[in-house]
């Protein structure tokens, strides 16, 4: 996964295991958030080009990742095909302790 400026110069270059289905920057653009092929969402740190946590759990494809406002929690939601029909989750996650506050699953 490469990250670019706006300004069209590569950032970062980041071996992300599984491929990408969403990602998004924190408010300061040092972190972005991957959800993945795996149903994991993956924190990196930009500049040291690192993940600084991994967000397992969901129930299937990752559809979309966003950070709160203040940067401070991230949510992340998934969909999958059930024997009743379409299922979604929706989880936030803690960034700095990468605890999960919030769990939701539909039908």
């Amino acid at each position: 996964m490469r990250v670019w400026s706006v300004a069209g110069e590569e950032l970062a270059s980041l071996k992300h295991p599984h491929p990408v289905r969403c990602i998004a920057f924190d408010p300061e653009g040092r972190l972005l958030a991957a959800g993945d092929s795996n149903r994991t969402v993956h924190l990196w740190d930009v500049e040291k080009r690192e993940t600084m946590r991994v967000l397992p759990g969901h129930y299937g494809t990752l559809a979309d990742v966003a950070f709160s406002g203040d940067g401070k929690k991230v949510a992340s939601t998934s969909y999958a095909w059930a024997n009743e029909g379409w299922v979604g989750d929706l989880k936030v996650w803690d960034v700095v302790t990468g605890k999960r506050t919030l769990s939701i699953r539909s039908r």
